[in-house]
């Protein structure tokens, strides 16, 4: 069976379970808990094409309308990389919004390259190197008035078993294992109607976290903003991200990152990293007709050292466009295809549940 026709088939089993599991706490919506297993497919530059399973699920914690659909995923891949990825995670409001809880629970054995970092690091100082990867993240938000919410996050990284496996050996020397702790404070004002596929209202998030190893300790901080104007059938979204990082220098894995399928699409994940990141990125979604859809997106980016080295000159440039297919009309899920190209002369297909922002 190839590719499209995998994707086909993930498209029909989708239909089938758009309502698998009910409780007894259904309301005059619908389904109150909805499950979606089915084999997993997609592709992206950092993995090539990967097959697996996924289960996303999506429910409300309360029969109230007014408090927001909370959803949950568990998924493990295996790429024609031989990557391993197994990934868990959650976005959670409680009855009445009172609190609000996001995380992610991420092992990986990763092929992957580095470049070195800045925004003037070159294809030739590529390597490729291998290492075992814990990833988490964890908040615990409550609401201070209306949907604005506040309270603690942690965060931990792990890269161990680090191997060279090809290019510049000289690169490979800055490749280290290293554990990170971090914890913090997020602020959040959340007005989105929806957290996979927002069609209305904005998200402004403020993260801090003071993040230490056994050779430096730096703050981080990852402003987000996000702003959805128009509607289901035509909407623009836009998203202004960066991830600044003050005092020591970071481990390699824990700088900003540029490119990758939920910040900048259409460049290699990490193909630019420095101590801050800061990119503006645009999209136009169009749902057509029936279940599909179509997209147009593209932005502006920067890695650099600091706040005062920011280039106009040295931006980096994607655009790119996207199929939607609409899994369940009354969630607002969809599984999208999108390609991008950049100014470095990357380019990349991503396939995923909901949007990039």
């Amino acid at each position: 069976m190839n590719q499209y026709q995998n994707l086909l088939l993930s498209m029909a089993l989708l239909l089938s379970f758009s309502c698998y599991a009910q409780d007894e706490g259904q309301d005059s919506t619908g389904c109150n808990f909805k499950v979606y297993p089915l084999p997993a497919i997609g592709h992206s530059p950092e993995t090539g094409t990967y097959f697996g399973a996924v289960a996303l699920a999506t429910f409300r914690s309360t029969p109230d309308t007014n408090t927001r659909e909370s959803n949950a995923k568990a998924e493990f891949n295996y790429s024609l990389k031989n990557q391993v990825i197994f990934e868990v995670g959650w976005n959670y409001f409680s009855p009445g919004e009172r609190w609000f809880s996001e995380s992610s629970f991420r092992f990986s054995r990763f092929p992957d390259l580095f470049y070195g970092y800045g925004r003037d690091s070159r294809d030739a100082d590529e390597v490729q190197y291998n290492s075992n990867r814990v990833q988490i993240a964890v908040n615990a938000l409550y609401q201070v008035r209306e949907k604005l919410f506040i309270g603690p996050m942690l965060r931990f990284q792990s890269y161990s078993n680090i191997n060279y496996l090809d290019g510049d050996s000289a690169s490979f020397i800055q490749l280290s294992p290293f554990t990170v702790w971090g914890g913090g404070l997020e602020l959040r004002k959340d007005l989105r109607n929806n957290l996979l596929t927002p069609t209305e209202g904005y998200l402004s998030s403020w993260r801090f976290s003071l993040n230490t190893t056994s050779r430096s300790t730096y703050l981080k901080f990852q402003p987000d903003q996000r702003v959805y104007i128009g509607d289901k059938k035509l909407l623009w979204a836009n998203r202004l991200y960066a991830d600044w990082n003050f005092g020591d220098a970071p481990p390699f894995f824990d700088r900003a990152l540029l490119g990758g399928d939920q910040v900048v699409r259409g460049i290699y994940l990490g193909r630019f990293r420095d101590r801050m990141l800061t990119t503006l990125q645009t999209e136009l979604r169009w749902m057509a007709f029936w279940r599909i859809g179509f997209t147009a997106f593209g932005g502006i980016s920067d890695a650099h050292p600091s706040l005062d080295k920011i280039s106009i000159a040295e931006l980096k440039y994607n655009a790119g466009a996207g199929f939607r297919f609409l899994v369940d009309r009354e969630s607002n899920i969809s599984l999208r295809f999108d390609y991008a190209v950049a100014s470095n002369g990357q380019n990349g297909f991503y396939v995923a549940f909901g949007e990039a922002f």
